[in-house]
């Protein structure tokens, strides 16, 4: 069984921010134990989930954690990528799904900020 993450980010019409996806994407997949790891935005930018789903079923993936990259648990999280995991579901029964929970308060980031504050 082979085991995939897909970090799920909003998506943007500033190209830059596909650039930072992409770093972090590189930065976390040397560093933890999946066979894949992908990006996905859930609108306005490629790869949809759509397209990351089919591309690890390709590659036999049937095992995959989905971490929704949203600080705030606002409509995305509750309604919108939930609703969109079920279709997947339904496309892809065979792949079993965990998805993680939203990055929300860290107090890693909250010493990120004061870093980045300090005088």
């Amino acid at each position: 069984m082979k085991k995939g993450l897909m970090i799920l980010a909003h998506g943007s019409k500033v190209d830059e921010t596909d650039q930072i996806m992409t770093k972090y994407l590189e930065a976390v997949s040397d560093s933890v134990g999946y066979d894949q790891v992908e990006k996905a935005y859930l609108q306005m930018m490629l790869p949809s989930v759509e397209m990351v789903f089919e591309k690890f079923y390709e590659k036999d993936v049937t095992d995959l954690t989905i971490l929704p990259f949203f600080i705030f648990n606002g409509n995305h999280i509750k309604i919108d990528i939930p609703e969109k995991l079920e279709e997947m579901t339904k496309l892809y029964p065979k792949v079993k799904i965990r998805l993680l929970e939203n990055i929300g308060f860290d107090k890693k980031m909250a010493d990120l900020i004061i870093e980045r504050v300090a005088i």
